[in-house]
């Protein structure tokens, strides 16, 4: 027979959604996909993706790969599983084709409905991850990324995402759970008697 702690560990494991980093570990290249999926995290674009060495691009950089779609256009975000995430953060790189300062937009879609956003103009370049606290991007279902200069490229690299913040649990879980616990409690009171 499973125990009341195990049965209980079980439902709330079970509740979590998966979440991770996305590094494109092992990548190079033209991946031949436009969809590409690592640790739980989706990425898609409008063309294939192809990977670039940020070293290429930024000798401070990481090494490995950070990935664009071919032809540029608006990059999707969200996890594989479809449920709902925070983002954390992510590292990008960038040039324009004018030589004028890189921007783009980043919008969340929460999953309530409605939309959370931030422009981002001249950041420092992808050596420290671009964070997301103020406005704060938490409770999405998708979020998207939007060139708003004439860009030669934006690679997208290091894209860390978590499961959305326990205020956002599913209601059905937290009653399971809490069903589970009463009937441990029941049971155990009723061994004591007998």
């Amino acid at each position: 027979m499973i125990s009341c702690l195990t049965a209980v560990t079980m439902i709330f494991v079970a509740s979590q959604a998966n979440a991770g980093v996305m590094t494109f570990t092992g990548q190079s290249g033209n991946l031949g996909v436009s969809v590409y999926v690592e640790d739980g995290v989706r990425f898609a674009t409008p063309g294939d993706l192809v990977g670039v060495d940020p070293n290429s691009i930024r000798p401070t950089a990481p090494a490995g790969a950070a990935y664009s779609g071919i032809g540029g256009g608006v990059y999707e975000i969200s996890l594989a599983d479809s449920s709902s995430f925070d983002l954390v953060d992510f590292l990008y790189y960038g040039n324009t084709n004018t030589g004028s300062g890189l921007s783009f937009d980043v919008t969340g879609f929460l999953t309530g409905g409605g939309t959370v956003a931030a422009s981002i103009t001249d950041p420092p370049l992808g050596d420290v991850p671009l964070t997301f606290s103020n406005p704060a991007f938490v409770g999405l279902d998708l979020i998207r990324v939007a060139p708003t200069s004439m860009v030669d490229f934006l690679l997208l690299d290091n894209i860390h995402l978590e499961p959305a913040a326990a205020g956002t649990v599913p209601e059905p879980t937290s009653i399971a759970i809490f069903a589970c616990g009463v009937i441990c409690m029941v049971g155990a009171r009723r061994r004591r008697r007998a």
